[in-house]
């Protein structure tokens, strides 16, 4: 669990090789969540390929709360979406 009462500097340093994915929820596959203090200062170093196969209807892929992606420094990766039933394809 976070001290979301100090900073707690960028978190980051991952990189994913061909990472795949399958759920059957309406999420999005990836959330940065900050806190209202502002402490997350920022994501930093994350890269890869990442396949995703899930029910997106709403198409949030990716979330943002309490935190700006105006933060992110050196985020540079790729995602494929296939919705379940395998009909609609989403690449970034």
């Amino acid at each position: 669990m976070a001290n979301y009462r100090s900073s707690s500097g960028p978190i980051g340093g991952f990189t994913f090789e061909n990472l795949y994915l399958e759920y059957n929820q309406e999420l999005p596959f990836l959330q940065i969540i900050g806190s209202r203090l502002r402490t997350l200062r920022g994501v930093h170093n994350l890269f890869g390929d990442i396949t995703v196969k899930a029910p997106f209807e709403k198409g949030i892929f990716i979330n943002y709360k309490n935190y700006s992606p105006l933060n992110n420094k050196n985020v540079d990766f790729n995602y494929t979406i296939i919705k379940s039933g395998g009909k609609d394809v989403i690449t970034n």
